[in-house]
């Protein structure tokens, strides 16, 4: 399945940020904190997502046949869904519904980087950035429903990391509509 040298140093990466993110000590901190909990999914969706992508390319050519929207639909979703308060402390109270939550985020998200990062289907420069910035609003939402809904530090902090995730969306859809320009001038 990889086919390039190139694929092992990301697939490798994604595989120790999955492990990271995921492992024993860091869901004890997650269960702990609202803020270090957000901070997990922010590794899930910006982090082990692109890195599993870029090395996993051939996924794409499957998932292409569904359509290049349904993962950026499901991601969409699951980032509003999975950070209302209520679903918040749903999930905490349930491990495994918790465990399939983060397992369905990260296939969405990896779903969604397949056709932004370049690639045999990657989105051409103006549906990729209009997708990323779009799915910038999710999480800027996510942001401001936890910073409302629960106005402690843990909340705020808890925000300001899932802004942070719509920011990192923001900028990869910007930066590659200008470096594209760049290459095409």
């Amino acid at each position: 399945m990889i086919r390039t040298r190139a694929a092992i140093g990301p697939l490798a990466g994604g595989l120790v940020v999955l492990a990271i993110a995921l492992s024993p000590p860091a869901e004890q901190m997650a269960g702990s904190s609202l803020a270090l909990h957000m901070a997990q999914h922010a590794l899930l969706v910006v982090a082990a997502a692109p890195l599993l992508a870029l090395g996993l390319p051939r996924l794409a050519d499957p998932l292409a046949r569904v359509g290049r929207l349904v993962p950026a639909i499901a991601l969409f979703a699951l980032l509003v869904l999975l950070h209302l308060p209520a679903v918040v402390e749903a999930l905490e109270a349930a491990p495994l519904l918790h465990a399939f939550a983060h397992g369905a985020l990260l296939a969405a998200a990896f779903g969604v980087w397949l056709f932004v990062l370049p690639g045999p289907h990657a989105l051409s420069p103006l549906p990729r950035m209009v997708l990323l910035v779009a799915l910038t609003l999710a999480p800027m939402g996510a942001a401001t429903v936890l910073a409302v809904e629960l106005p402690t530090f843990d909340g705020a902090l808890a925000g300001t990391v899932m802004a942070a995730v719509g920011a990192i969306f923001a900028a990869v859809g910007i930066a590659g509509w200008i470096v594209q320009a760049e290459a095409a001038a």
